[in-house]
């Protein structure tokens, strides 16, 4: 469960293609339907294309996750992993996954997931939906990303099967 909210949150951060190295505070916020639960975190996430990612959370503190090159290392709630991403193929998909999004190429993310994208562009924010055709096989059922002219995220939502909801907000 935990990788699965680590993945997600990461996931969030989807980028189109030309905000290559950005950092900012964020908040998530995460629901589970089922025990009518809500959790929140905050804290300060950093990427920089194509393949390193600094996620540090302040709330819970000591909380980490980071991504250079194949190697995927986090703590969450006391619990640690570090792994060679190449080694572990849902680790390998997860990363994939991760980094897609944050480099803009959440077409990679939809066909690594079996998802359809859909782009909508109003104002000045572009709205990334992507929704997997089979839930129980993807790391989501669904992502609405919202990003701003500069290409960064602003928020985030997403919905796993079996009722579990994240949303994040992006502050820069």
């Amino acid at each position: 469960m935990k990788k699965i909210l680590l993945g997600i949150l990461l996931v969030f951060a989807g980028l189109p293609a030309g905000a290559q190295r950005w950092q900012c505070a964020f908040t998530v916020k995460k629901t589970v339907q089922a025990d009518s639960l809500a959790l929140s975190g905050e804290g300060t996430l950093s990427f920089s294309a194509p393949d390193t990612l600094c996620v540090h959370f302040s709330d819970p503190e000591g909380d980490y996750c980071i991504i250079e090159g194949h190697a995927l290392s986090y703590r969450m709630a006391g619990d640690t992993l570090s792994v060679d991403t190449m080694q572990v193929p849902a680790m390998r998909r997860l990363r994939g996954t991760v980094l897609g999004c944050l480099a803009g190429r959440y077409v990679k993310v939809a066909w690594i997931n079996g998802a359809d994208a859909v782009v909508e562009e109003q104002d000045s924010v572009k709205t990334v939906t992507l929704t997997a055709r089979q839930p129980g096989e993807a790391l989501f059922s669904r992502i609405v990303a919202d990003y701003g002219e500069d290409g960064q995220p602003l928020r985030m939502a997403v919905e796993r099967s079996g009722g579990v909801a994240y949303a994040v907000e992006f502050r820069y």
